[in-house]
C-alpha cells in the first residue's frame, strides 16, 4: 500500500511558502478557488517573480479578467492540466492539434471565437475537401480521392 507523505510548508511571505526541501510554493485564492503550485525553484527572488506571474495568470483564468484570456493561453493551461491524466503519446497528439490551431486563433480572446471562425479554419485546413479529410488530417483531397469516396488509402498510396 502506497503512503502519501505530506510535507510541511513554512510561510515566507504573502502567498509564498517553502518546503523542507527548499522548494518554493505559491498558495492563494482567486474568487474562492484555492491555488497551490510549486514554483519549481529554490531561489527566493525567482520564486517571488514566478508568484507574481502565476497570480496574474490565475487572475485572467479565474478572476475578473477571465473574459480576456486568449486562445493560446487557455490552450497552454489545458495542455498542462491533462499532462498527468493521459498517455504521453495522447498528450503529444493533442499538443500537435493545438499547435495547428494557434496560427488561426492566436491573440483571439476565447469568448470572441465564434462558429463561423471555426468553420473558416476547417475549410482552410481541409483545402476545400470533405469533412473526412479534416478528421484524417489529409490536406489535399485531390491526392487521396478514395478517402472522400469512403475507401481507405492503400499502404502504397
Amino acid at each position: 500500500m502506497a503512503t502519501h507523505q505530506t510535507r510541511e510548508l513554512k510561510r515566507i511571505g504573502e502567498n509564498l511558502y517553502v518546503s523542507d526541501h527548499g522548494v518554493y510554493f505559491a498558495w492563494f485564492c482567486v474568487r474562492g478557488k484555492q491555488i497551490k503550485r510549486s514554483l519549481r525553484t529554490e531561489d527566493k527572488a525567482l520564486a517571488r517573480r514566478r508568484l507574481a506571474d502565476l497570480r496574474e495568470k490565475a487572475g485572467r483564468l479565474h478572476g475578473e479578467k477571465q473574459s480576456s484570456i486568449q486562445f493560446e493561453e487557455l490552450a497552454a493551461v489545458w495542455l498542462g492540466s491533462i499532462r498527468s491524466e493521459v498517455k504521453a503519446s495522447t498528450h503529444k497528439r493533442r499538443a500537435g492539434c493545438v499547435k495547428q490551431l494557434i496560427p488561426s486563433f492566436k491573440g483571439v480572446p476565447v469568448r470572441s471565437i465564434r462558429l463561423q471562425m471555426v468553420e473558416e479554419w476547417k475549410v482552410k485546413r481541409s483545402g476545400g475537401g470533405c469533412a473526412q479529410d479534416v478528421q484524417q488530417g489529409v490536406g489535399d483531397p485531390q491526392a487521396y480521392p478514395e478517402v472522400c469516396s469512403g475507401r481507405q488509402r492503400s499502404a502504397a498510396g
